[in-house]
């Protein structure tokens, strides 16, 4: 796989708008890939096609056990009944599931080869969940020495995707992936998720994400195993994952479980459908109930797959309006354990950092103490920790209405009123103390807040102001103290420097 058959069109944290180039097609990612049965199929892999799925996954050890040499005669895309571009799986979660398959890691490849999928995975040990971190190794092990195999008997335009083993063991999850990459993979999965989703260990999940996104080549696309529900795509995606696999919808449908775009619910206890798909738009629940068993399953199937495209839809806009952060601590808000997984985004990681556009054309929405971390915001405080002035005297007071800040009259008339020595600040709950020379850098002139919060220094906004009085020589702070939060941020300030309030004339009103 060359360098150029990934390419990154837009970016918003760690999530990418990209293309994936392959010998059946173009795919854009951020892209599901449903799974689809060698042998049982529940939704045609034709109508795939023409729902907007631009690749599907299939099991090729299954496919070898079904058709044989018929499948390496006719290709997977003849076999499944499938034109775009094709994905196989080797076998690794028959592993999983069994322990081992009857067959050798290199006559898989070699079938695998022989079927001519566009995307193939070589035969790996997965880790799965609770094993000891010496079990975990020697299963990595495996999984590197099966992919070196691989890849060097690998030839064509065939993609190798190198997969990414470790689970909980985070150091192993790097180490994976790092020589992975060093063998010259140039797609990677990331296995073994299924376990930590199914115990709604979310958090865990993220921290395998960011371990495996740290350790390979940003240029890289990273593929994620079993996972393909609107709620766990968000985070997915804003982590660094770009395609994402799953036959949740049809074994959701299995078990009359419908997909919403905050949770799943069961088909016998919904009386009404809130979604306009081709199936709910055309039926009630109980007219769905009251399918033939087979045709209710396709059908919800059906809507299941609209509901995950959706949800994807909507992420790759989010990254194109630059509100990924926005949309994924929406989507976290829909369970408690998911809400965990904020801390990964809050963490500050490189990768999130480098993908989030220094500028953006909309404003940043902010609505709770975690949205201080958001890379923007983290950026300008970064600014002001490094920003250098000669005057010895320094001036916090409220942030005004106007922006940016320097727009305000009253900001003007005090900037005058104090003379050239004092550096004037405007200091906001989100953003911290502003330079009036930076007020108008993003996000500090575009971004809304709500209006009735009470006091809140967040530790970055402390910080920067730290960092803003550190590098510079002030020896006294003039302060708004009518205003709670400034009031706040400057008993922060270290105590050799001298504080006044600041005085205005009688019925001048308030300076912000």
């Amino acid at each position: 796989m060359s360098r150029g058959v990934f390419e990154v069109l837009g970016t918003d944290l760690g999530g990418r708008v990209g293309r994936l180039h392959t010998e059946h097609g173009t795919v854009e990612t951020p892209a599901y890939v449903p799974v689809v049965h060698p042998v049982r199929q529940a939704i045609d892999p034709s109508r795939l096609r023409g729902m907007g799925f631009e690749m599907v996954i299939t099991n090729a050890y299954i496919t070898l056990r079904n058709h044989g040499d018929e499948a390496a005669r006719r290709g997977i895309h003849a076999t499944i009944g499938y034109d775009g571009a094709v994905m196989t799986d080797s076998g690794g979660y028959q592993v999983l599931e069994y322990g081992a398959v009857d067959v050798l890691p290199a006559d898989m490849a070699a079938y695998e080869r022989a079927i001519r999928s566009d995307i193939a995975v070589p035969l790996d040990r997965p880790t799965g969940l609770g094993l000891s971190r010496r079990a975990a190794a020697r299963n990595v092990a495996e999984t590197l020495e099966s992919a070196r195999a691989a890849l060097a008997s690998s030839g064509g335009a065939q993609v190798w995707a190198g997969t990414i083993q470790g689970s909980e063991h985070l150091a192993l999850v790097r180490r994976c992936a790092r020589e992975l990459a060093a063998m010259g993979y140039r797609f990677m999965a990331l296995g073994s998720p299924v376990e930590l989703m199914e115990q709604y260990e979310y958090a865990r999940l993220a921290a395998m994400i960011v371990a495996a996104r740290s350790a390979i080549p940003p240029g890289l696309p990273l593929h994620l195993f079993g996972s393909g529900h609107p709620l766990t795509i968000p985070f997915s995606v804003a982590l660094g994952c770009d395609t994402f696999d799953s036959a949740s919808y049809a074994l959701y449908a299995k078990h009359g479980r419908y997909i919403t775009p905050d949770g799943t619910r069961r088909l016998d206890s919904m009386s009404h459908f809130a979604c306009a798909c081709e199936v709910c738009s055309a039926r009630t629940p109980a007219e769905l109930r009251a399918e033939p068993a087979e045709s209710m399953r396709s059908l919800l199937s059906l809507h299941n797959l609209h509901a995950i495209k959706s949800e994807v839809d909507a992420v790759r806009e989010s990254i194109h309006e630059g509100r990924l952060w926005e949309h994924a601590m929406q989507k976290m808000r829909a369970h408690p354990r998911l809400h965990e997984v904020a801390a990964a985004l809050a963490s500050g990681s490189a990768g999130i950092a480098h993908g989030t556009p220094r500028f953006k054309a909309r404003a940043a929405f902010l609505y709770g103490a975690e949205d201080a971390a958001r890379p923007e915001i983290r950026a300008y405080h970064a600014m002001v920790s490094r920003f250098r002035t000669r005057k010895a005297r320094l001036c916090m007071v409220g942030e005004p209405e106007a922006r940016p800040a320097y727009l305000d009259p009253a900001i003007a008339r005090l900037e005058e009123s104090l003379g050239d020595d004092t550096q004037v600040c405007v200091y906001s709950e989100w953003l911290g103390a502003m330079p009036l020379e930076l007020c108008d850098v993003y996000p500090a002139a575009h971004h809304v807040a709500p209006r009735d919060r009470g006091p809140l220094v967040t530790a970055q906004a402390a910080e920067a102001l730290a960092a803003l009085v550190a590098g510079n020589s002030f020896t006294s702070v003039v302060y708004d103290a009518d205003d709670a939060r400034v009031a706040a941020a400057v008993r922060t300030l270290p105590r050799g420097i001298r504080r006044y309030r600041l005085k205005r004339k009688k019925g001048a009103g308030r300076v912000a």
